[in-house]
C-alpha cells in the first residue's frame, strides 16, 4: 500500500504596495469543496470462493482474474427476492475501521440477456455484506443494467432491499468499472457511494452518487416501486458492518420465460485506506520579510482591509511565512500590503 498523502494547498503572495488595483501578488480564492485523497494499492480477490443463489442454473469459470458467468436463470424467482438471481462470493475479511474508506471495484466487460443480446433488465451487482455475522446480516449493493443504476441496502429478512437511489440513466455498460465505496464514520454512520468509470478512458468518471446511512438518516420506501417488485422497504435500522464480497446477477423479468444470459467481468478487487480531507481552507504564504501584512477584499477594486484575526506563523521547511484562512461561499481576494510608516 502506498502511504496516503494530502497535497498542501498553498498560495504564494508577493509583496506589493496598495494602489487600488489588483496587485500581481494577489490571490483570488472562492469556495473550496471538500476534497478526499485516497491512494492505496488494489488487492485482487482471485477466483470466487463459492456460489450463492442459482448454483444449479449457471456456471462461473474463471481464468486468471476474469470470470465468465453464463447459464439460464431459474424458472421461478427465489423466495423473498421475487426476482431471478444468481451469485458467487469471496470469503474475505474486508478492512472495516472508523475513518477508513474501502472501495470494491469490478470491471464489467460484457452483459447480455436472451436472444437479443441486450443487457436491458440484466443487472450486474457489486455487493458487500456482513455475513456470517449473526447480529448484523445485511450489506450494500451497486446494481446496474443497460439503462438503470441503483444504490441499495440489503437486508436478510423479508422485503430485503432499501433504495438509496434508483435512476434511469443510459450510462456506458461495457468496458466500465463499477465501484462501491464505503466509508465508516463515527456515530455508527457509513457513507455509501456508487461510481462508474470508463475503462477506455482511465480516470474518466461517468457517474457518481452517495448516501449517508446511519441513525436519523433512514431512507423511505420508494413510490412507485422499481420494476413493480415487492422487495423494497423503508430502512429504520443501523448501518451494517462488512466482511465479504459478492457478485450477483439479476433478471428483472420474472413474469417472462427464463432466458440465457452471460456476464463477463474481471479484476474484482478492493482498496482500503484512511481518508484525508481538506475542507474549505487555504494556506497563504510569502517570503519571511518584515513590514508587510495580508489584506482581503471581495472585488479586485476593493475596498481592501487588513485580515482580521489572522495568526501568522513561520514554516521552517518552506522558509515561508504563512497563515490559514477559511474559504467563504463567495469570492475573496488576498494581497500583501506594506505597513504604513509612522
Amino acid at each position: 500500500m502506498r502511504i496516503p498523502y494530502l497535497p498542501e494547498r498553498h498560495a504564494r503572495l508577493g509583496p506589493r504596495k496598495t494602489n487600488g488595483l489588483l496587485p500581481a501578488g494577489a490571490l483570488a480564492a472562492g469556495l473550496l469543496l471538500p476534497t478526499t485523497f485516497l491512494l492505496a494499492e488494489d488487492t485482487l480477490l482471485g477466483p470466487p470462493s463459492g456460489c450463492g443463489y442459482g448454483c444449479d442454473y449457471f456456471t462461473y469459470p474463471s481464468t486468471g482474474n476474469r470470470i465468465d458467468i453464463t447459464g439460464q436463470f431459474p424458472p421461478e424467482p427465489w423466495d423473498g427476492l421475487e426476482m431471478r438471481t444468481g451469485s458467487c462470493y469471496w470469503d474475505v475479511s474486508l478492512p472495516w475501521r472508523t475513518g477508513w474508506t474501502t472501495e470494491l471495484k469490478l470491471d464489467l466487460l460484457h452483459a447480455e440477456l436472451g436472444a437479443s443480446g441486450s443487457a436491458d433488465e440484466l443487472f450486474t451487482v457489486v455487493l458487500a455484506d456482513s455475513w456470517p455475522e449473526p447480529q448484523q446480516q445485511g450489506g450494500y449493493a451497486l446494481a446496474k443494467d443497460l439503462n438503470e443504476i441503483a444504490l441499495l441496502k440489503y437486508h436478510t429478512e423479508s422485503q430485503p432491499f432499501t433504495v438509496f437511489f434508483w435512476e434511469e440513466r443510459e450510462i456506458k455498460h461495457e468496458n466500465v468499472t463499477l465501484i462501491l465505496s464505503l466509508t465508516r464514520q463515527s456515530g455508527g454512520r457509513v457513507l455509501v457511494g456508487a461510481r462508474v468509470e470508463d475503462l477506455d478512458h482511465p480516470g474518466k468518471v461517468l457517474y457518481a452518487r452517495s448516501f449517508l446511512d446511519g441513525p436519523g438518516v433512514d431512507a423511505p420506501a420508494p413510490d412507485p416501486a422499481p420494476k413493480n417488485l415487492p422487495v423494497w422497504r423503508a430502512d429504520n435500522g443501523p448501518a451494517y458492518a462488512l466482511r465479504n464480497c459478492v457478485i450477483a446477477t439479476w433478471d428483472a423479468t420474472p413474469g417472462e420465460p427464463p432466458q440465457d444470459f452471460q456476464v463477463i467481468v474481471e479484476n474484482y478487487r478492493y482498496a482500503s485506506a484512511p481518508i484525508l480531507n481538506l475542507d474549505r481552507a487555504i494556506c497563504l504564504n510569502w517570503a519571511p520579510i518584515a513590514g508587510f501584512h495580508v489584506e482581503v477584499a471581495e472585488t479586485p477594486d476593493g475596498p481592501w482591509n487588513r485580515l482580521a484575526g489572522a495568526v501568522e506563523s513561520d514554516n521552517a521547511a518552506l522558509r515561508r511565512r504563512e497563515l490559514w484562512v477559511t474559504a467563504n461561499d463567495g469570492m475573496r481576494f488576498y494581497r500583501l500590503a506594506e505597513d504604513e510608516t509612522p
